[in-house]
């Protein structure tokens, strides 16, 4: 949290995406949640739990904090580089020139049928892009395969019953991004991903009232129904056959 905040600040003062590195800060640690007793800046005794391990155990937790993730319709690489999201699957070759340019590895395929190994990765991303995919089911059940067990998929999407998805929808028609889009509403997500074998669901919000108002980087909240931007995190159900 505290390099979170002030990565933020320093972000502020040099005119920024402020939103976008507050993120990444804190995702930098995110693995580290399972364990964090054994990581230094949350030691606060003298105690230390590594003196009671071998090498092998020691290092093994320290390197496994690590996962590997993907993010599905990477497409410049916005989201994943602050994130420190490596690889990606991105239809659009211009898009995924820019995003190799940019360091990233970057499959060419769609969510429907990913060009990945089976239980390959620890986590899967999409970000505004499950009103693009054509078949949501679909796409869900393929990274439900790409994921190792208990592995965790999020899904970042403007919820459909929001005040600002309403507002997406009165300009979806003249839109030159939304005239294909097909929004859904946070309840329907969380029926598909139920339906594609993931469990542990837990749902924020943030994006609270008129776009032109927003001043500052809102917080977020649990639930969903009033802010416009919505995170689902969801848990790879195990045993679940496809």
């Amino acid at each position: 949290m505290q390099v979170a905040s002030l990565a933020e600040e320093a972000t502020l003062k040099v005119g920024g995406h402020s939103l976008l590195v507050r993120a990444g800060a804190l995702y930098h640690d995110i693995g580290k949640m399972e364990n964090p007793q054994y990581f230094i800046e949350n030691l606060h005794d003298s105690s230390n739990p590594h003196n009671e391990l071998d090498e092998r155990s020691s290092a093994k937790l320290i390197i496994g904090h690590v996962l590997k993730g993907v993010e599905i319709g990477i497409g410049t690489g916005r989201f994943a580089l602050p994130l420190g999201i490596q690889d990606g699957v991105e239809p659009s070759a211009a898009m995924r020139e820019i995003a190799t340019r940019n360091g990233l590895l970057v499959y060419d395929g769609i969510a429907e049928y990913l060009p990945l190994a089976d239980q390959s990765y620890d986590f899967a991303l999409m970000v505004t892009t499950v009103c693009f995919v054509d078949n949501v089911k679909k796409s869900f059940r393929d990274i439900n395969r790409i994921l190792k067990p208990r592995g965790r998929f999020v899904v970042g999407l403007v919820d459909e019953n929001s005040p600002l998805g309403a507002e997406y929808q009165k300009i979806k028609k003249s839109s030159r991004f939304y005239h294909i889009a097909t929004f859904y509403s946070t309840d329907q997500v969380i029926a598909s991903l139920s339906d594609t074998g993931f469990e542990d669901i837990e749902v924020v919000q943030t994006v609270f009232g008129n776009l032109d108002s927003i001043r500052e980087v809102q917080p977020f909240t649990p639930g969903h129904g009033e802010g416009g931007f919505v995170a689902i995190k969801a848990v790879r159900k195990p045993g679940f056959q496809f």
